[in-house]
């Protein structure tokens, strides 16, 4: 399971969670990403089939939703409540979905909410 994490989150989380051996993108460490439209991050996500890292959950919500509905889908998203704002917790968290799940299409089509 390989993850993208949405511009609102550090980068510093793909480094933690390289040290624990899980593979990770973040729109924040790629300069070319900044700026991306939300549909295109979502995207970017599909033709990486990575499983997006979001906090921007109403916008996330509605755009998967509708490319579930229309047949185009996505390999998952995962939208971050507030309550989980530290590095090292989100990255804790992360890993041990991957680990647990591992399939790169485990959460096909489907939101999880941390």
């Amino acid at each position: 399971m390989r993850f993208l994490l949405d511009a609102m989150i550090t980068a510093e989380v793909v480094r933690v969670l390289a040290d624990q051996g899980v593979e990770a993108e973040a729109i924040d460490g790629v300069p070319a990403l900044l700026g991306l439209s939300d549909p295109d991050v979502l995207q970017r996500a599909r033709d990486g089939r990575q499983v997006l890292v979001t906090h921007n959950r109403e916008d996330f919500c509605r755009i998967g939703r509708a490319a579930v509905a229309e047949g185009d889908g996505h390999f998952g998203i995962i939208l971050v409540t507030g309550h989980i704002v530290r590095i090292g917790s989100l990255a804790a968290e992360l890993e041990r979905i991957a680990r647990e799940l591992g399939a790169a299409d485990a959460l096909r089509d489907q939101e999880l909410w941390l």
